[in-house]
């Protein structure tokens, strides 16, 4: 049976670009945030706010788990930019079966199958992985029904909880034989080596189905992602739990340019032998002290199976706030 005539979309395929972020004119990068701003408005209403054009554009330069800033798949019609997707890729060897997708269109322009060819275009940009993995859809929108009838399926599902600075709770007491140590910014060249040991312990923390590796941490690589985020104008805090020379846990808070007044909860992790203290609260409640003035509200996301971290921040004064999914498919089994 022959499929039914789409103008729209037989236009549309006319006017697909690929292009690296570098290469894109300004015009048309204000045009990208400005669908941005578009779909986090009717798609995300529960977000606080979109970040500044300049903070949005830091972000797409930034490596991200050791993946390379996005090349870009854009969708025009009459010239006007309706929609995009990225692709990043990895050259770890952990991660070079997997390339992180996202996409966006603009709401008007939806059901139109915008998407389906912005992801049909984006398939050559993957050099030959194997797995798409989409870091975020949200519960219950129509990108979610779109994922599932392409055959993505979900890997793990998030909660994101928010916590008011002005509600934040008193520093815990540290318990007898550790000590913490903190800073704002790089890691300590004399704290490195505990801070990956730490990083690497999350082994243990429930991941689910999740393609990408976030794992395998190494004094190199934790050096390059510092300097990306501090070099495109973000701030870093740290507090690193120790008992004697032994790492026992961390938890870090990252700010990002263009959101003064929001940190958010990065890694936080109490290695498996000094489980059980209540150290995981000692430092997340330590680091809530850290906070600049400016800075009014923390966000977090944990996985959603993961109950014992939720009561933790529940206990520290956090409120569920949404859920989304990360989904991934092999791309052999993609239905295009």
């Amino acid at each position: 049976m022959a499929r039914p005539s789409r103008p729209w979309l037989d236009r549309l395929v006319m006017d697909l670009e690929a292009v690296e972020f570098e290469r894109i004119p300004e015009d048309d990068r204000r045009a990208l945030y400005a669908v941005r701003v578009e779909c986090t408005a009717h798609d995300w209403p529960e977000k606080v706010a979109v970040e500044p054009y300049e903070g949005w554009v830091a972000a797409v330069q930034m490596s991200m788990l050791s993946f390379a800033p996005p090349h870009f798949v854009l969708a025009r019609d009459n010239g006007r930019v309706v929609g995009s997707a990225t692709v990043r890729l990895s050259d770890q060897p952990e991660n070079a079966h997997v390339a992180i997708y996202g996409s966006s269109v603009r709401p008007g322009h939806r059901r139109q199958g915008i998407g389906t060819a912005l992801l049909r275009a984006a398939l050559p940009l993957l050099r030959g992985r194997t797995v798409i993995e989409t870091r975020r859809v949200d519960h219950g929108t129509g990108g979610e029904h779109f994922a599932a009838k392409l055959g993505f399926r979900t890997s793990i599902t998030w909660t994101v909880q928010r916590l008011a600075c002005a509600d934040r709770p008193r520093p815990d007491e540290v318990p007898a034989g550790y000590r913490l140590v903190t800073w704002t910014g790089p890691v300590p060249d004399e704290f490195l080596g505990h801070y990956v040991e730490g990083l690497n312990a999350m082994v243990d923390a429930p991941s689910d189905d999740l393609a990408v590796d976030t794992l395998n941490r190494t004094p190199q690589s934790v050096r390059l992602e510092e300097a990306d985020h501090l070099g495109s104008g973000g701030d870093l805090w740290v507090v690193l739990a120790l008992h004697g020379d032994e790492v026992a846990g961390l938890t870090e808070l990252r700010r990002f340019r263009g959101e003064p007044d929001t940190a958010f909860q990065w890694d936080t992790v109490v290695t498996r032998a000094h489980r059980g203290r209540g150290l995981g609260r000692v430092v997340k409640t330590h680091m809530l002290q850290q906070l600049p003035p400016e800075v009014v509200r923390v966000e977090t996301q944990t996985n959603s199976t993961n109950e014992h971290m939720r009561r933790v921040n529940h206990s520290l004064g956090y409120v569920d706030v949404y859920t989304y999914s990360s989904i991934n498919a092999r791309v052999a089994d993609l239905r295009l």
